[in-house]
């Protein structure tokens, strides 16, 4: 079993490490990949939503 140690190393805490997390999928074919921020502060989800709208394009 994972502990919690490991999740937290496991996480994608950069952009660059999001976007190589968003095209690794894609190179897959993921067809949903679920994201979330890890904080309370909607600025993260924005910068979430821009950092998968230009992995899109």
């Amino acid at each position: 079993m994972t502990g919690s140690l490991e999740i937290i190393q496991l996480a994608s805490s950069t952009p660059e490490a999001v976007e190589a997390t968003i095209k690794g999928f894609s190179d897959k074919v993921v067809d949903e990949l679920c994201l979330w921020p890890c904080l309370a502060d909607l600025d993260q989800v924005d910068r979430l939503a821009d950092l998968v709208a230009s992995s899109a394009s």
